[in-house]
């Protein structure tokens, strides 16, 4: 047999044996959490060898540059999940979807005209649970219907359990309407840092969050905020601390580095309170201006206000804000967009970038939690944590 048909022979096995795999793959595969439109997609051209980084084919050529990276986790433990698939799509910086022959990643368009595009790729993450992609951001769609945004999903490591996640969306764009997310696998919303021409986004993903029909429940059921969404802006009255006699949001003014929201009722005892206030405070000295801790009372009215005042005044309070909000949930300050508990006797919520990296009800002040908060902010400081943030026009 003449050598070149060897070769052919050969290369039509190859490609027929990566395209079984990628079927076998995809009828494996149980789309859950709802319609998942073309959700086979997923497996076109789905590589056997995959890393957990990914450059795509926009981004050498784009003008604007993005590294977004992250972790994907358990919901409730936060331990790290390696071996799950992360599939993407952008539209190019036009808002368009756009087929490449060229490059291999690009998807032809099926016989309804339906296409991916060019700019499209797989990450799986690596034993830290890690993944990091880079690319070009992409454009709004030219309807300008919606904000930019890059489609998400997972497979996750049994192969079988497949579903969408929240776009990766970004901060400052003027169509993100946040009534319109739905949190899935965790807020998908960036706020980006620019260093040397590259922005830099972050993004922890928590497998099967906010995903209807999620076979796995959880073991721990909490109230409120999760953990993966984001914090909700709202304006208490501050009684003691930088913006005394203000209402200053929490989230605006102070979101981007980390935060401290500690909600307290009136089922909690001074005596608790001034242990935590020492606590802050002095890891408040310490952090700077990379955290910012809030003490948000229930019960606005004068007798706690002068209460509140002496605590402060007590315990030479410089660095926490002492706040407070009528009840946790008032509308008129937008507290009630936390979702707070009002049964409960407190509420602990760590922030990242203004997304929950932490949350406890009815904490004690102990060596133990003190030390649990100090290794969840210290588990934050990424490489660019610590970039400003971008001045907006």
């Amino acid at each position: 047999m003449p050598s070149h048909l060897h070769l052919f022979l050969a290369f039509c096995l190859i490609l027929f044996s990566a395209r079984c795999q990628s079927q076998n793959k995809n009828e494996q595969a149980k789309p859950i959490g709802g319609p998942f439109e073309n959700s086979e997609f997923f497996f076109y051209g789905l590589p056997e060898n995959l890393s957990y980084s990914d450059t795509s084919g926009s981004f050498f050529t784009s003008k604007i540059k993005l590294q977004i990276s992250g972790r994907v986790l358990h919901k409730v433990s936060k331990a790290p999940v390696s071996n799950a698939i992360l599939y993407y799509y952008q539209t190019n910086e036009q808002g368009l979807y756009l087929h490449k022959p060229e490059v291999k990643e690009s998807m032809p368009p099926n016989k309804h005209g339906q296409t991916h595009g060019y700019i499209r790729g797989w990450l799986k993450t690596n034993a830290m649970g890690e993944y990091r992609l880079l690319t070009g951001k992409p454009g709004t769609y030219p309807s300008r219907t919606e904000p930019a945004h890059i489609h998400l999903s997972i497979l996750e490591p049994d192969g079988k359990t497949l579903y969408y996640l929240d776009d990766f969306t970004f901060d400052d764009d003027p169509l993100l309407n946040r009534q319109n997310l739905t949190n899935r696998g965790g807020s998908g919303v960036l706020r980006l840092a620019e260093n040397n021409g590259l922005l830099y986004g972050e993004r922890n993903i928590f497998l099967g969050l906010n995903i209807p029909n999620y076979p796995l429940k959880d073991s721990l059921v909490f109230n409120g905020l999760k953990i993966g969404e984001e914090v909700k802006s709202f304006t208490p009255y501050h009684v003691w601390g930088p913006d005394k006699g203000t209402k200053t949001c929490p989230v605006c003014k102070y979101g981007w580095f980390h935060g401290i929201l500690f909600f307290i009722s009136e089922k909690s005892t001074f005596q608790e309170t001034k242990v935590w206030l020492s606590f802050f405070e002095e890891l408040s000295q310490k952090q700077n201006k990379h955290l910012k801790v809030y003490l948000v009372f229930s019960g606005d009215n004068s007798v706690l206000r002068k209460q509140l005042v002496k605590l402060g005044q007590e315990l030479d309070i410089k660095k926490v804000a002492i706040t407070t909000v009528p009840s946790f949930d008032h509308k008129e300050s937008d507290v009630f967009r936390n979702k707070l508990s009002l049964t409960d006797k407190s509420t602990l919520i760590l922030y990242k970038r203004s997304i929950v990296t932490g949350k406890y009800l009815n904490p004690e002040p102990t060596e133990q939690i003190f030390e649990e908060i100090k290794r969840t902010l210290q588990e934050g400081e990424s490489p660019y944590f610590f970039l400003p943030q971008p001045k907006h026009d």
